[in-house]
């Protein structure tokens, strides 16, 4: 909303006519919702992160190639592949490789210092090793560790001949700085005037000033909620801003910006939920008080229920009340990232979310299923004391995942519109605590009016039925998400939410496109899985290809068109591949601005 009301008044201060304006969230749905609020005009380009790179890619003022590696998507790694191809469990000594994806993301290749040296496009080891620890907040002998897994990655990397996000990044950086003090004018072509970024806590330094160099520091509008920097290789704090702004105006404090703006009033979510959201945050800065900028809670406009807690619901019955027909039917499903697939099997139920994978969406209903019962087990009497109030004076040092997992819940929470759930299937000590803590008023140190939410169980279930409208519009929803996820496991997951909730509503049409869309994204799930040529039958990929591009062009999916064919480029002959390149890839090519 404040995003919105700031491109319309930009709009009412310029001639819009002439004003190009940029629009970036990390989902196509939210794209669309900012656009019909604003409205369309010719010169204003509302995208993805991911397309906007593939755009400034193709830009005819950019043509950024990173030398000796492919553009092709197929060439990409993403922490997934970093975990399933690179990292090794076993000679991890102790490291988790979500940690050092993110300190290589963020810090050895996505740092501002980084790209002070185009001779390397990173840190090196001692410069990682001498960051503040209110930077980075590994000590130092977890640093070398990390360092060490970087060699390792780079070389994987080389030798495999990948890029990553940073790579482009860089590249598209590095591009944009040449064009900057070579052409102006050129530079005008490929930039934008204003320019207008959500969710900018999920963003690197690096990434953060490309929006600098595609707008300047007086034209960029940034918003986002640091409490919620649970994307994947990213640690987040309002100061990087600063320090990039500082970086790109040579250290004039004119076009520093200020300290951010702060916005308390809440229009998606009703008190009940807000209530629970902002006892999380003061656990949450109370803990960890440099965690993220301590900011007021959430005001709603209006009050609403509070949350319902079941506790032992076992997942036989819980399974039961999910079908259709049943109590909880359409409610949305949110539980940690790395047992989704456990309880989308459990459950038979496609609409169960990772919680890092629900960023930026939001659910009438939703239930927020074993968060307490399936954290690892050296975190369940942590999380009992810090909710008990009985935390000791180190132990932020002592617990730093605990910190993840309070903005992971705080995340789920704020995910909620009207009807929020909390379920958990077994008994834990973190879960017993957090029934305590959430449904009486006994907490010592805490005062509260009324409880946060209310004890139930399935007897007592109000949930209002989905009607075929929201059936509809979940389904679209999901749709979009599928287009801009990142990862392909994660765009399929998308997709099979958009058939289910067709199915709910008995959609023909919008079923086949999905499911249309969703055989592309399998397909190219089938082409990694091809590990050399012999495993190829050449004559039999070009026909398959070419009938799903065909289909996916007929439904004007002509970006997963070209996905789909960069995918299958580098496997066919190169008579067939010119061919496929000159008649069919260089006519999908997007829009430069």
């Amino acid at each position: 909303v404040c995003i919105a009301a700031r491109m319309t008044s930009d709009r009412q201060r310029n001639d819009e006519t002439t004003l190009s304006q940029l629009f970036v969230a990390r989902s196509n749905r939210l794209g669309e919702f900012v656009k019909k609020i604003v409205g369309e005009t010719p010169t204003t380009t509302f995208t993805t992160f991911g397309n906007l790179l593939d755009m400034l890619e193709h830009h005819p003022r950019l043509t950024v190639l990173r030398q000796g590696v492919s553009n092709n998507r197929a060439n990409r790694m993403d922490y997934s592949r970093f975990k399933r191809e690179v990292f090794q469990r076993d000679k991890a000594d102790g490291m988790d490789a979500l940690v050092i994806w993110t300190n290589i993301r963020s810090f050895i290749k996505g740092s501002i210092e980084a790209l002070k040296d185009p001779n390397r496009a990173c840190l090196t080891e001692q410069e990682f090793l001498d960051l503040g620890k209110h930077r980075c907040r590994l000590p130092t002998d977890q640093r070398v560790k990390v360092y060490k897994w970087f060699e390792t990655y780079q070389k994987f990397m080389r030798d495999s001949e990948l890029f990553d996000d940073c790579d482009r990044v860089y590249a598209i950086v590095r591009r944009l700085q040449e064009l900057r003090m070579q052409n102006r004018a050129q530079y005008d072509e490929a930039t934008f005037r204003k320019c207008y970024v959500d969710e900018v806590q999920d963003y690197t330094q690096s990434e953060i000033l490309l929006f600098y160099l595609l707008s300047g520091p007086k034209d960029l509008f940034l918003a986002g909620d640091p409490a919620q920097a649970v994307a994947e290789g990213v640690e987040f704090r309002f100061d990087e801003i600063r320090s990039v702004a500082w970086y790109f105006s040579n250290e004039n404090p004119d076009l520093v910006p200020d300290k951010p703006k702060i916005v308390s009033l809440n229009m998606r979510s009703h008190a009940g939920v807000l209530n629970v959201a902002g006892a999380v945050l003061e656990r949450l800065f109370k803990a960890y008080p440099d965690s993220a900028k301590q900011l007021k809670e959430d005001r709603g406009l209006f009050q609403g229920p509070r949350p319902a807690v079941f506790q032992q619901l076992d997942p036989p019955s819980l399974k039961e009340l999910l079908m259709k027909g049943n109590a909880l039917n359409g409610v949305n499903v949110l539980t940690h990232d790395s047992d989704k697939s456990k309880w989308q099997e459990l459950l038979d139920y496609p609409l169960v979310y990772g919680i890092a994978e629900a960023k930026g969406l939001e659910f009438k209903s939703l239930m927020i299923l074993d968060f307490f019962a399936d954290l690892p087990a050296d975190l369940q009497v942590p999380m009992r004391e810090l909710l008990l109030g009985r935390e000791p004076p180190e132990f932020a040092d002592k617990y730093p995942e605990i910190e993840w997992q309070l903005k992971l819940l705080y995340t789920a929470v704020t995910r909620c519109i009207n009807q929020l759930l909390f379920v958990e299937t077994e008994r834990s000590v973190a879960g017993g605590a957090f029934v305590r803590w959430a449904t009486t008023n006994t907490v010592k140190g805490i005062n509260r009016r009324e409880t946060l939410a209310v004890s139930s169980n399935r007897e007592n279930i109000e949930i209002t039925e989905k009607l075929p409208d929201e059936w509809r519009s979940d389904g679209l929803d999901a749709g979009a998400a599928a287009e801009s996820a990142e990862d392909l496991q994660q765009a399929d997951a998308f997709l099979d939410r958009a058939i289910y909730s067709f199915q709910q509503m008995e959609d023909a049409e919008l079923l086949r496109k999905a499911q249309v869309f969703r055989a592309s994204l399998r397909f190219r799930f089938k082409l990694e899985d091809l590990t050399s040529a012999k495993d190829v039958d050449e004559g039999q990929l070009e026909v398959d290809a070419a009938n799903i591009v065909k289909g996916l062009l007929s439904d004007s999916f002509q970006v997963e068109a070209r996905h789909l064919c960069e995918s299958v480029l580098g496997r066919l002959n190169s008579y067939t591949r010119g061919r496929l390149q000159n008649e069919l890839l260089d006519l999908l090519q997007l829009p430069a601005n």
